[in-house]
């Protein structure tokens, strides 16, 4: 088409102005100008071609490059060896000086930092061991106030004239004078103590955590508040804190006939000085208690759970001992110390309750810290109600609702 446009071009120029007529340029003219059309058009589809094929490969090799420096500037082992922009990526490729690494999730600068961690909803727990004492029958007395006092018959010598604290019953003749005795009687006094629990935390743990914070911090501070309380129900000292059975002057304690053990004999010696209801007795014994208790044996060295030597242990352990019900507990002392055994008619101990585990919480008291203060309080007494132990009719050793193997 260019030779064309050229050639009509030189036919014009060769053409004299004499032989040039208006019609011959007029014709001239209108092929140049056809031929130019033609010309511009083929011209036109050739430059898209070029421009298409262009733009599809700079894309191509702009996405090609912009990978590579995606891949080679992420995977760094450090922000010093990455590239401080694109430019210098360029210059590394022109010169060669490129070493490329794949993404992965094993690191966190390879990718692992785009991998979001996962927790779970729940939180996992053991939980605290359950009352004890509430649950083997303790007597639950609701306080309206501070203090309740508590009658209660006098019991301590069952000597003759001193039943019920002197009350004596007499033989006689017809129309013989009878002599008169009288009663006395006690009074427990219950005054309440308060336990307490305190925790403060923030406001963005509270509006960031898994969980309700509240909820969580209510719930394990009320199972530490009963933990603590039936602790005292069993340990506790009576100074500002409930008095516990293996303190109280009700006691009666046993030796033990092998030192660091329980035996067969040693829980028939605290059988013997038992004196409360057989049905409503259980057993407290220590966790480390339990290889003495399991090797009990009787008289011939059978161990009791399986007499003779037929027995095996591949069913479930007993849950009784002489048909008492036993409770393992980490509330009582370890092995070897008093009441690690401990055997109780626990209705025979008082809990004065004035007030169930009460929950507080403010968002005021640690404003200015963006705190949130949670405070957990309980107001409750107990002890045995009995003042000492009881002495039999014809003397000898005392009995008491509450035995320990010391």
């Amino acid at each position: 088409m260019a030779d064309q446009v050229d050639k009509i071009l030189d036919e014009i120029k060769n053409l004299s102005a004499a032989k040039l007529s208006s019609e011959v340029f007029e014709s001239k003219m209108s092929e140049l100008k056809e031929a130019t059309v033609q010309k511009n058009e083929e011209m036109d589809r050739h430059m898209g071609d070029m421009e298409t094929q262009l733009e599809t490969k700079l894309a191509s090799m702009v996405d090609n490059i912009g990978s590579a420096f995606a891949k080679s500037n992420y995977n760094a082992p450090s922000p010093q060896n990455r590239f401080k922009d694109f430019g210098e990526f360029l210059g590394k490729v022109k010169s060669g000086d490129m070493k490329l690494k794949d993404l992965a999730e094993s690191a966190g600068d390879t990718g692992g930092y785009l991998v979001p961690e996962q927790f779970s909803n729940e939180i996992l727990s053991v939980q605290l061991e359950s009352a004890v004492i509430r649950n083997a029958g303790a007597r639950v007395i609701p306080i309206a106030r501070n203090i309740i006092h508590v009658p209660a018959k006098s019991i301590y010598n069952n000597a003759s004239g001193s039943l019920y604290g002197g009350v004596t019953a007499y033989w006689g003749k017809e129309n013989a004078v009878i002599t008169e005795s009288q009663p006395s009687f006690d009074r427990i006094t219950l005054e309440v103590k308060k336990l307490t629990g305190y925790v403060e935390d923030s406001n963005e743990l509270d509006a960031d955590a898994i969980t309700s914070m509240g909820s969580l911090l209510a719930g394990m501070f009320s199972e530490v508040l009963n933990f603590e309380e039936d602790y005292a129900f069993i340990n506790g000292n009576g100074v500002n804190k409930p008095l516990g059975v293996l303190s109280s002057p009700c006691l009666v304690t046993v030796s033990r006939t092998t030192a660091s053990q329980i035996g067969t004999v040693d829980v028939i010696n605290m059988i013997s000085r038992f004196r409360g209801s057989l049905d409503r007795a259980v057993i407290l014994v220590s966790q480390t208690s339990l290889p003495s208790i399991y090797k009990m044996s009787d008289g011939a060295g059978n161990y009791i759970w399986h007499p003779g030597t037929s027995g095996n242990v591949t069913g479930k352990a007993l849950g009784t001992i002489y048909g008492i019900p036993f409770v393992v507990t980490e509330k009582c002392p370890a092995l070897g110390t008093t009441g690690d055994i401990l055997l109780g008619d626990f209705g025979h101990y008082l809990i004065g309750e004035r007030q169930e585990i009460n929950v507080a919480y403010s968002e005021h008291f640690k404003f200015q810290s963006d705190q949130m203060a949670y405070r957990v309080t309980k107001r409750v007494d107990g002890q045995p109600w009995l003042k000492s132990a009881i002495t039999p009719r014809l003397g000898g050793l005392t009995l008491s609702p509450f035995v320990a193997l010391s």
